[in-house]
Order: structure tokens, then sequence, then C-alpha cells
């Protein structure tokens, strides 16, 4: 004969018609049409004659459940449906025979009571919307289907938890796992403010005398079990005892395990009493494996709060004896530990176990594979800090970060500093914020200097560490000058344009064939010829990348685009890196929409030639451009001007683009002479695109077929001529001239004496 668990309502038996809730009618009636199922009675439960709660008490005679089967699933099984009258409350369902297996995916409930199922996972919101009474049924069938049948949790779905979430957390510190073994571990433990629901969280520091004023100090002890296998999640534990009974059950000695920890803390000459503080925490670490001799499949951890020091529980436990304000782990005889059980009602707090953020917690929560680069971040004004950032919370790289400028009260309104950053120079800003991110998981080092500082030694060390070196600095310097230097680094460069709308990204190529200087001429080609260069850069003052730069008060620049064009610079950075070849994207964002436009420009690899103390660069892109237009004009010659920039600090003369021949030019198969139509326009309109960067540098013109690019007495005459023109400016002229042969490309250099 069954017995049946007693319900608090089992007093309140009325007949189905009573019931009102539009859950229990609807139940009712899917309840009615199933000839596997019966209604056994109803109840209504009420409190100051208010009605709380409707329950149903149904026998389920599952067709799907084995007969005999070794779970303990009978037919039928008594299930009471417990409506309350707040929809935004779960069903509860309460198995009423006594003697119902406790199972896996069942919900905490007070000992000795009706087991009850977990049929959902997800939050009642969520279940609401697509609930009914049939498929509610189902749904208890199912689970007395799958537990009879052994399938209820899957062999490939993670192993349980040992308990029940609590209301408290630790937070281990990113480290811990590498330190969790050193001896005399001690932690400095801060607690938040206690939330409504009497909860708080705790986190542990590792030994930080400057947190005595502000932190309490726990003894923490890390206990080792040996393996359990899971099973049905237990209660939280209020003491000791309870404790050790739980894990005593699964073949597991908590207090054993205990008494071993507390000992290895103590030596031979013994510990003071003051050597412990008020509260012990106990950390337990238990391998949790899927079935006896299984391999480990999860390590889980649970601690609990004690309020006594750790000797005093040692003594308490039978593991230490006191003698004369000392406690001992061991004695010559003399003294005996006192046997008591007092232990057992050591009341205790459960905890749940949580971990500081790591680079490698970073990454999986990011979605991030790679770990990322050795890089060097050149500028942490508000775009390079945000980028750093969207690296640092995805764990990605490890980061110097490089600035010479500091922190002003404006620059808050599109930096990520707050206000105690104000007067710090930015790179230290920077690493601090950093630094404090993951309790110290991301180790920035801060260079409060120019990146292009030749004189500091550990600077220099830092890029020649570097896999990865961005220049976020605004400026045209930097970029150019590290094209100059041979070392593995790949190098990038980002900015955001004039009217923050747009923004650019630059990558070297893994083996730096196409370097910063030859991308940046690649760059101004694009802007020169495609139709959105017209209005990419205006506003330009022609000295900076962007606009007057982060250090100007009158630079008006939002946040909201600065994390928009960060986050995504910061994306593309990882994206690009992927692939060994060489990038420059363009993004253009509608502020009014959201929309962001993307285009790529192709990239080639750079030719230098060497004329003198001048290095000319011009890259494989615009040569063959050239070849191209000399062989659209053929049999006849051609030609057109040159447009680039010198930069004298690095002895360079950049060419960017070269146009084809004006409308009025004259040709022929052996003579060519440049015509002017156009030719002023072409020039002021490439200054005005390119923010007075790009300008005239020069004449090309080709020779006919089977003739060498070897320039003529006439060639030669022209770039003396040419150079008496620029003569003003004191710029020497560059003259190429395109031809057949190993010697297809020849460059002259004039300039006026």
């Amino acid at each position: 004969m069954a017995e049946w668990h007693q319900l608090p309502e089992d007093q309140y038996k009325v007949p189905a018609t009573t019931l009102t809730l539009p859950r229990s009618q609807a139940i009712l009636a899917a309840v009615a049409r199933r000839t596997d199922l019966s209604l056994e009675w109803c109840a209504l439960f009420k409190r100051d004659n208010q009605p709380l709660l409707e329950t149903l008490v149904v026998d389920f005679a599952c067709d799907g459940v084995p007969n005999r089967n070794h779970v303990g699933i009978e037919i039928p099984e008594r299930i009471a449906i417990r409506i309350a009258t707040d929809k935004d409350l779960p069903i509860e369902v309460r198995a009423l025979r006594k003697g119902f297996p406790l199972l896996l995916h069942q919900n905490a409930v007070e000992p000795n009571t009706a087991p009850s199922l977990c049929l959902y996972a997800e939050p009642q919101a969520a279940v609401n919307r697509s609930w009914t009474a049939e498929r509610f049924l189902h749904r208890i069938e199912e689970w007395l289907i799958r537990a009879a049948t052994g399938s209820l949790h899957l062999d490939d779905q993670p192993v349980e938890q040992l308990f029940f979430t609590t209301r408290s957390e630790l937070v281990l510190p990113h480290d811990y796992e590498v330190r969790r073994n050193e001896p005399n571990l001690k932690a400095w433990g801060t607690a938040s403010a206690e939330r409504s629901n009497k909860g708080c969280t705790y986190t542990l520091h590792w030994d930080s005398p400057e947190l005595q004023n502000q932190a309490k100090l726990l003894d923490l002890l890390i206990v080792s079990l040996s393996p359990v296998v899971h099973g049905r999640p237990e209660e939280n534990p209020v003491t000791l005892g309870q404790l050790h009974d739980i894990f005593a059950l699964r073949g597991a000695d908590v207090a054993g395990s205990l008494r071993e920890a507390i000992r290895s803390r103590v030596s031979s000459a013994g510990r003071n009493e003051k050597e412990q503080d008020g509260s012990t925490m106990i950390l337990l670490e238990i391998p949790v494996v899927r079935h006896t001799g299984g391999p480990v499949e999860r390590t889980f951890r649970r601690a609990f709060l004690i309020m006594k020091g750790f000797l005093d529980l040692g003594q308490s436990l039978t593991a230490l004896i006191r003698h004369e304000r000392k406690f001992y782990a061991e004695s010559s005889g003399i003294l005996q530990p006192i046997q008591s059980d007092e232990w057992r009602s050591t009341a205790i707090e459960g905890i749940d176990v949580l971990f500081a953020i790591s680079k490698t917690l970073a990454r999986l929560h990011s979605g991030v594979v790679p770990s990322g680069p050795i890089g060097v971040l050149v500028g942490a004004g508000s775009l390079g800090a945000v980028m750093l950032d969207c690296w640092l919370r995805s764990g990605w790289g490890t980061w110097s970060v490089v600035d010479n400028d500091y922190l002003k009260p404006h620059n808050l309104v599109r930096h990520p500093a707050e206000y105690w950053a104000i007067g710090l120079n930015k790179a230290v800003a920077a690493a601090a914020r950093a630094n404090e991110l993951g309790q110290g998981a991301n180790q920035v080092r801060a260079f409060p200097m120019s990146g292009l500082d030749d004189g500091n030694p550990e600077l220099q060390q830092a890029f020649a560490n570097a896999q990865l070196v961005v220049d976020v600095t605004t400026d045209l310097d930097f970029p150019r000058k590290v094209s100059q230097y041979e070392n593995k680094a790949r190098h990038a460069t980002a900015f955001l344009t004039p009217s923050t709308n747009g923004s650019v990204l630059m990558i070297e190529d893994e083996r730096r064939g196409a370097r910063l200087r030859t991308l940046e001429a690649q760059y101004y080609r694009a802007v020169l010829n495609e139709p959105w260069g017209a209005t990419h850069l205006l506003g330009h003052n022609g000295r900076q990348w962007t606009g007057a730069g982060c250090r100007d008060k009158s630079t008006v620049m939002p946040y909201t685009a600065v994390l928009a064009h960060a986050a995504n610079l910061a994306e593309q950075v990882r994206v690009h890196l992927e692939s060994p070849e060489a990038c420059i994207q363009v993004w253009t964002r509608n502020p009014a929409t959201g929309d962001v436009l993307n285009r790529g420009v192709p990239c080639t690899n750079e030719c230098n030639i060497g004329l003198g103390q001048i290095t000319i660069s011009i890259d494989e892109g615009l040569i063959a451009k050239l070849r191209a237009l000399r062989k659209a004009q053929l049999p006849r010659e051609t030609g057109g001007i040159l447009l680039g920039y010198h930069d004298f600090n690095l002895n360079l003369l950049v060419v960017v683009d070269a146009s084809q021949a004006p409308t009025d030019s004259e040709a022929t198969a052996t003579t060519f002479k440049r015509g002017t139509a156009g030719v002023k326009q072409l020039i002021e309109s490439a200054a005005t695109r390119t923010a007075n960067i790009v300008q005239y540098v020069g004449e090309w013109h080709s020779h006919p077929p089977k003739v060498s690019a070897y320039p003529s007495v006439d060639d030669k005459i022209q770039v003396l001529n040419l150079a008496a023109v620029l003569a003003e400016d004191g710029l020497p002229v560059l003259s190429l001239i395109v031809g057949d042969g190993s010697s297809e490309l020849m460059a002259m250099l004039g300039a006026a004496i």
C-alpha cells in the first residue's frame, strides 16, 4: 500500500468546480480529455480569507515508463500540481509517493517532504509566453519517462553541481590556480554592501597591507577532497557536521581533510594564538566524476565562512592542541587532544565561488580564440584608450602603452579615464585602469614619453620584443619613421577623420613588404581617385591625422563616435592580424542612421629608389598604373604630372599618384609635350582632398616601344628646367621615365643650384 507525503493544503480539499484560476481550469479540462490521467482531488489554500494556492492531485499512468525500471518510477505516479494566484510564479510539481527516487533535475525542498520536479530551465516569464495546459502535462509525462529510462540527464550534459546556489559569492583572484599552493597563504577579504536578499559578494585579495583599513583579514583554508560521483544537488548545510555528513555519504571525509589542512599550517614550533584572525574561509575543492572510477569532469568549489579563527577551529576538530597560548599539531604524548563533537555544531555560511576575470576567461567569454600578440600601443588618447580597453576586456594581447601627453579636464568628454586621472600622463592612466580591471590580470606597462624617443633603451627594447605596434598618435611622424625600422613587428595605424564620421586602419603585411609609409601613399591615392574621397578629410588642418587632434579643446569629438569607431577598429585589428596580408580599410558612419559603410583599398609592396641622400618611395600599384597609361597610348609617347609629398625629416619623397596626359598634350612616336589643361585644378584638388599633404612633385613620361627608360639628353635638360621652376620653394623635382626592357623605370631628381 503506497504512502503519501502530506501537503499543507490537504485539509482544504474542495470540488473541482471551486477552482477559479485560469491555469487551474485549463489543466482540469486537459486532464479530463486524457484517458491515462485521473484527477484524485483538488484543494484551495487561503490565508486571511484570500486565495493563495489551488492544487490538483493527478495520477499519471505513462505508457512510456518501463515496468520495474531500475530508477524506481512507478505506474501510476501521484503528482500534485500547485498553482499560485500570482501568474508570475511557476507552477510547482510535487511527487507525493513516499519512496519516489531522489534524482537529478529536482528542485530544493525541505527534508522529508515531497520531491519537486524541475521541468523548465527558462525563467517563468519565458515559459508563460508559450505555456498551454496540454504542453504542461506532456512535460510532466516526459520528465517521468526520461527519469525511468535513465535519459533525464544525458551523457553529453555537464555533470551537475553539488549544491544549490546561495545568496552570497566569493570571488577568487585571477591567479588563484598559480598561487593556491603557497605556504601560509593569507587573503584580505572585502565585502560588498548587503543586498536586498541579505547576500553579499566577498572578494579575496592576496597579501595586501594597503587594504587593512577597509578589509577584513580572513584565514583561507583550501581543502581538497577525493572525487565524488555527481548526483542531485544538495541543500546548503548550516553546520560543519551537516557538511561532513553530506560528503560522508559520497565517500569523502570533510572533517579529516580539514584537519590535515589546518595541521599543515602549524609547524613543530607551534603557532601563537594571536596568529589567527577572527574568521576562517574554508574553500572546498571537490573533483566530480560521472560514475565511480570515471575521469574527473569538473572541480566544484564551494566556500564556507566560519566566524572563528582557524587555530580555534583546529582545536575543536582535535587537529591541534592548545598549550600556554600556543597551538601545536603534534605533542610528545604528555598532552592529548580533547575528543569532542563540538565542531559538528559550528555554524557555517555557504558561499558560491566565482573567479575574477583572467585573460583566459576573458577570451572564453568574448569568443576570442587567439591569445594575441606582444604589442605596443603608441598613443593613449581617446581612440587608443578605448581600443586598449576593448583588447584587455577580451583578454587579447600583452600591452605596453606609450604617450607623452597628460589628461586635462576637457579630455574626459571623450576619454574613458575618470576624474582621478586628471593631470596624469595618459599612458600611466591607461596602465592604471588596465591593472585595476582584473586585479592585476592585465599587466600593462606605461612609457610616459614620445614613441619617437630613440634615447630610452627600455622603450627600444619594448619595440624590439613586440610582435605588433599600433599607432594611434593622430600625427604623421611616428608611422613614417617606424617604416624605416628593420624589426620583426608588424605595424598598424588607426585614426578618425576630422568629422569623426570616418575611421581608417592600415596594417603592414607579415613580411613588411608594404610598410606604413607606402600604405599611407596608397590610401591617399584612393582618396584622390574614389568618389568618397571628395569629403573624406574635410575639416583637416593639414598637420595631423584627425582635426586639430585630441589635445585641442575646440575639437568636436563626441564620445559616442569614439566608442563606435574604436570598438570596430579594435576588432578589425584583431581580425586582420590573423591574415598575413597588408590591409587598408576605410569606414564611413552615418550618425543619423547608424549605418556604416566599409571600403577596402588594394595594397601592394613598395619599391625604393635611392637618389643621393633622398629615398624615392613608390609602390608597385602605381608602377602598374604607369605601365598601363603607357601601353594605352603606344606607339606614341605619353606622360603627365606626379603627385606626392616630401618628408625632409626622413629624407623621403613619396610618390602617391600619376596623372594621365592632359587633353592639350602633344604626342608622337618619338616626342611628348605635356599640356596644361586641368593640371592646376588637379593639383588644387589633390591638396584639398588630402589636407595639403599631397602636392605636385614632378613629371613622368614614356619612351617608345623597344626603347629603355634611360634618359635622353632632352630628358636631362627637362629635369634642369623643372628644377628651376620649383626653386622658389627649395624643393627638388622628380622625373620618372617608363620604357621597355630591364630598365623599364628610371628616376631622375633635379634641384636648383
